[in-house]
Parts: C-alpha cells; sequence; structure tokens
C-alpha cells in the first residue's frame, strides 16, 4: 500500500460511499457484520480504500488454530518488605492493527462491486480494486480508566503508518489489575484502545468558468467604438483600475460575449473574477481586433474620457476589427478550476479482547506463576545520557561477606547494553538467589547486595565509582548518577557555521581543586549532514559534592572575535547541566 502523494483519497460526496455492511468469518469460526465507510481514490477511478474503524487484534496460525497474539501472565511473588507476605502482579501482552483481516478483504471487495454497479451500471469484479486508506502519521493510545489497576500510566505513543503494521502493548498490572483484566478481556469487550491517524486527500474542483461567444463579442465591439478602444488597451490609462474592470466585465457579460459560472464551493465572487480578466480580454481581442500597438505618447494635459473619434485618455489611436469571416472559432470555453490536497484527521477505536474464542484457544493465552517458590532478583540498565561513549558494569551479588554470582556488562554508543561473557545483547541483569536460600535459609536474600562497579567514559573524560544496593528491594534500575558528581557540557544547541550560523567553535574549561580539563566543540559531519557535537561530561566521584567548580565557556564566531564567560557551580550529586548556547 503506497501512502502520500501517489495515493489520493477523494473528498468530492460522489465518490465516498459512506456506509458498506458486509459479512465475514472470522479467526474464531463466528459470523462478523461489519460496516465501514470506502472513498474512491481521486486519479484511479477504479482504486478503492476503506476508512479503518477499529484495531484489530493479530492473530497467528498454530497447526489448523488460529492463536490470537496476546498473553496475560500472572504471577505470585513475596512483598520485598515483609517476607511472610505474598502478593500478586500481572502482564498483559497484545498485538492489534489498522488493517482488515484477509477474510474480511474478500468480503468487502465483493460488496463494494454490487455498490459501485448500482452508481455506474455493469462492472467486472477483477477492475475494483480495496486496500486499507493511505495514512501520512498516526498516534495511539491506551485506556484502563483507573489507576490503581495498571502499574505504569496509559499514555499516547506514535504508532505506525502502514494498516497492515502491527501495534505491539506490554502493560504491567497491580494486584488488584490483575484478576480485573482476567476477567475483563474475556469478554465481548475488552480493553478500549484508540489510533489516531491522518491521510491526505484531493479536494473537489473549485473555481469558475467562462464561456466565450465571439460572434456576439464582434457585434458588441462594432457597434460600440469606445468600448472597443477600453477594451483593446485596458490597463493602460485608466485612473481606477479596479472600476474599469468592473465595468469592463458587466458589459461583456451584458452584451452576451461571456458568461462566468461559479463552481459550488469555490469561495469565489465575481470580483475575485475580475482578477483574471486581462488574460480573458486578451482572448477575444485576439479574435476580434487585427494586432494593436499602445500609443507612443500620453500627454496628462489632455487626458480625457474617450470619445468615439478615436480618442481614449488623451490618446489619438485607431482600433481596427476583423471581418466575421476571419473569425474560425465562435465559442469557447476556458476552465479555471483547480483542485487541493489536504490533510484530514480521524480516529479508529475499538475494544481488544478475546471473549469470542473457544475455551481450548484461551486456555493457553492465560498463565500463572508462582514466583514465591523460589526467588529472583533483577536490575534494569541504567538510561545512558547522549554523548557518554562507553560504561562498563560490574555486577557481583552478595551475601554475608560472600560473593555467589557475578556478571559484566558493557554500554556502547552505537551497540546499546550487552552481556560481556556471552557477547550477546542484554536488556537487564537477573540473579537467582536460589545459592544463598539454600547456603543461609530463607531469610538470607534480604540481607544480600548488589555490589556494583561502574567504569563511565565520555569522550574526554572517565571514572570509576562503586555503589551497593540492597535485593531485598523490588525490581529497580541501575542509576549511573547517583554515585557521581559532575558537570555535562551541552552543545546541542549551538548553531555552528556549517549549519548555518555564525560560531566556529566553543571552548570550555572545567576547574575544581583537583582536577582540569578542556573540553573543544565543533560542528560534525554526520552522513552528509552537519550538526552538533555530543554532550561531554566532566566526570568525578560523589565524595566531590558541595565543591565549586569553575566553568570557562569561549565563543569562537566565523568572523574571527571571541567571546569569554565563565560561572561558579556548586556540585551536586548527579550532573550539573551547563548549556554552551547560552553563553554565547
Amino acid at each position: 500500500m503506497s501512502t502520500g502523494a501517489n495515493a489520493q483519497a477523494s473528498l468530492a460526496a460522489e465518490n465516498i460511499i459512506d456506509s458498506v455492511a458486509f459479512q465475514y468469518q472470522d479467526a474464531t469460526g463466528s459470523l462478523q457484520e461489519v460496516k465501514v465507510t470506502v472513498v474512491r481514490d481521486a486519479r484511479e477511478a477504479n482504486q478503492w480504500y476503506y476508512v479503518p474503524s477499529s484495531p484489530v487484534l493479530v492473530s497467528t496460525n498454530v497447526g489448523s488454530s488460529a492463536v490470537p497474539v496476546f498473553s496475560l501472565l500472572q504471577y505470585d511473588y513475596r512483598d520485598s518488605t515483609n517476607t511472610q507476605t505474598i502478593k500478586r502482579a500481572g502482564l498483559l501482552n497484545f498485538a492489534v492493527r489498522l488493517s482488515l483481516p484477509p477474510e474480511a478483504t474478500a468480503a468487502l471487495q465483493n460488496t463494494l462491486v454490487s455498490e459501485v454497479r448500482k452508481r455506474q451500471g455493469q462492472i467486472s469484479s477483477d477492475n475494483v480494486r480495496i486496500a486499507a486508506l493511505p495514512i501520512i502519521s498516526a498516534t495511539v493510545s491506551l485506556f484502563a480508566n483507573d489507576g490503581n489497576l495498571v502499574g505504569t500510566a496509559e499514555g499516547t505513543g506514535v504508532a505506525p503508518t502502514f494498516a497492515s503494521q502491527h501495534m505491539a502493548f506490554s502493560v504491567p498490572l497491580t494486584e488488584v489489575g490483575a484478576p480485573v483484566f482476567d476477567a475483563l478481556v474475556r469478554t465481548p469487550t475488552g480493553i478500549r484502545t484508540a489510533v489516531q491517524y491522518k491521510y491526505y486527500g484531493l479536494t473537489p474542483p473549485a473555481g469558475f468558468k467562462v464561456k466565450l461567444n465571439y460572434r456576439n463579442a464582434f457585434e458588441h465591439y462594432s457597434k460600440n467604438e469606445q468600448f472597443r478602444a477600453r477594451a483593446s488597451y485596458y490597463g493602460l490609462f485608466s485612473a481606477s483600475v479596479a472600476s474599469e474592470r468592473t465595468s469592463i466585465r458587466e458589459e461583456l457579460i451584458r452584451s452576451g460575449a461571456m458568461q462566468v459560472e461559479i463552481i459550488d464551493g469555490a469561495n469565489f465572487s465575481m470580483e475575485k473574477v475580475d482578477a483574471y480578466l486581462q488574460p480573458i480580454l486578451k482572448r477575444i481581442n485576439d479574435q476580434v481586433l487585427e494586432n494593436q500597438r499602445p500609443p507612443d505618447k500620453i500627454d496628462p494635459a489632455r487626458a480625457s474620457p474617450g470619445s468615439t473619434e478615436g480618442y481614449f485618455g488623451g490618446a489619438s489611436y485607431s482600433v481596427a476589427m476583423k471581418s466575421m469571416s476571419s473569425i474560425r472559432t465562435l465559442t469557447e470555453e476556458i476552465d479555471f478550476r483547480q483542485q487541493s490536497i489536504v490533510e484530514r484527521a480521524t480516529v479508529a477505536e475499538g475494544f481488544i479482547g478475546i471473549g469470542n474464542y473457544p475455551e481450548s484457544i484461551k486456555s493457553q493465552l492465560f498463565t500463572a506463576v508462582d514466583g514465591a517458590a523460589q526467588r529472583s532478583a533483577y536490575l534494569a540498565f541504567p538510561e545512558v545520557p547522549r554523548g557518554l561513549a562507553r560504561v562498563d558494569l560490574s555486577v557481583a551479588l552478595q551475601a554475608r561477606g560472600e560473593t555467589f554470582a557475578q556478571r559484566t556488562y558493557v554500554y556502547k554508543r552505537d551497540s546499546g547494553w550487552k552481556d560481556l561473557a556471552s557477547g550477546k545483547d542484554a536488556d537487564r541483569i537477573g540473579f537467582s538467589l536460589a545459592s544463598v536460600e539454600q547456603k543461609y535459609g530463607a531469610s538470607a536474600p534480604n540481607e544480600g547486595k548488589f555490589q556494583i562497579t561502574k567504569v563511565i567514559r565520555s569522550g574526554q573524560d572517565a571514572v570509576s565509582v562503586v555503589e551497593s544496593i540492597p535485593t531485598n528491594i523490588a525490581t529497580q534500575a541501575v542509576d549511573l548518577e547517583s554515585s557521581i558528581s559532575g558537570i555535562r557540557l551541552r552543545p546541542s544547541q549551538v548553531v555552528f557555521t556549517q549549519m548555518g550560523g555564525d560560531v566556529r567553535r566553543v571552548v570550555a574549561r572545567v576547574i575544581t581543586a583537583s582536577k582540569k580539563k578542556e573540553y573543544v566543540f565543533e560542528a560534525v559531519n554526520a552522513n552528509g549532514t552537519w550538526q552538533a557535537p555530543f554532550d561531554e561530561f566532566f566526570l568525578l566521584p560523589q565524595s566531590e559534592e558541595g565543591k565549586k567548580a569553575e566553568v570557562q565557556v569561549e565563543t569562537v564566531f566565523s568572523s574571527g572575535q571571541a567571546k569569554m564567560n565563565s560561572t561558579s557551580i556548586t556540585l551536586h550529586r548527579g550532573f550539573s547541566n551547563v548549556f554552551l548556547d547560552d553563553y554565547r
């Protein structure tokens, strides 16, 4: 399916069928009755598009059965604050798309052929094509209506621009939300999901048409020498061009030489038609008058309203008529209509559930896990700020002074997080606590900790710090800034010379009692495009918190001039931001 200017839905009323009703048998074997709106392509008369009205749950074939891309996992776990308490949570995963399933598209096409025949007579079904409406941009929203049911707030995100692409959702559920959603998705309704999308449409023709009758024009020009003079040199002598245009246009219409037809919805008036009068008059004059040229000189002292003796505006000249027999074209129609490509927006909204699937399928989609029987501990990887080139994490699981397991991970700007031992991509850090429980008892994991060594490198600086995190806290993320006091130098808003600005380079110097570094920022070329360089970092351990740092920023302009600014910063935990464009 194509998008953009190559596929444009017509917005003309005659090319829109508001409701096409059809039936098809879905993946569950149920007979579905559907109504959709269809629109014809503005240029391809046999190409039609259906407007997606609701998201559709994606399914896949497993053997001879169609199984939805859907799962609801519920799991039990021990409360980190009270190991004797068992809690429950859940995770709901599913995928939807906007396009109709293939069996529905085939049924829609058959029905559409009948609808088109009603409008334009016999037609071969081979000539009618149907596809989803091309989308130029979309956002998707998920609604739960109760913050107590889900673990994170629902919101809106970017959706695919092709109706057949899948939109995948992963919804963490609370202890209350897990059983509620378990019951909800088994009903014929389910979870409310909406996709807001935009598409291009071509407006109906708008403007006006002019019909010219050269016989009537010839007769009028022949009888009225003053009008002939005014029309032949229109715009050269008139003191009021606007009034002259209106006068000439009205006289041409009265004489039958010109008819103006304004197209409905064009938002045109006769006054707007006057703006096009000069080329229309030239068209008439070329047919009924001999070739003329304007007078060489006009004497302002003799300016007067024109006369029938060949004087107009104080200039003496003659206007000769052609013979009627030399006029080859007696009538002509000139079309001034135009069409516009406009952006329109709509929404596809519906409920996602598996209530129509048989129990044999539903039973495969729900899973319960007893996570309280054997405990595990997990850490999420930290978010790495733009500009850091590499981060090394060495994580050890320790309890009562003994190390039970150790993992090493590395982050690189171009490849993300990887397990250093296997070389494979990593999405989290996980340890089983079974060995700790086995050696020291069920309560021992609550006394454990993660010993984390972090080596953080920017393009020009590096620091190594150590941090400890208790294992008795539920899933958490490693915090890069928790044991650092540093400065983040941010050049992203500086407009360098290569980018159309006036800054050649920026030199920043950061000075503390224990450390001094200089950084040079210049535009970089990325795949043929000039852009601002990455952020840079002045890295110190958290022990430097509360101390002073002086930041000197020298901006060198394309003219060769330089400007120096400086500021004093009290270091705190994490990074203090310095935006370099503030110092130009």
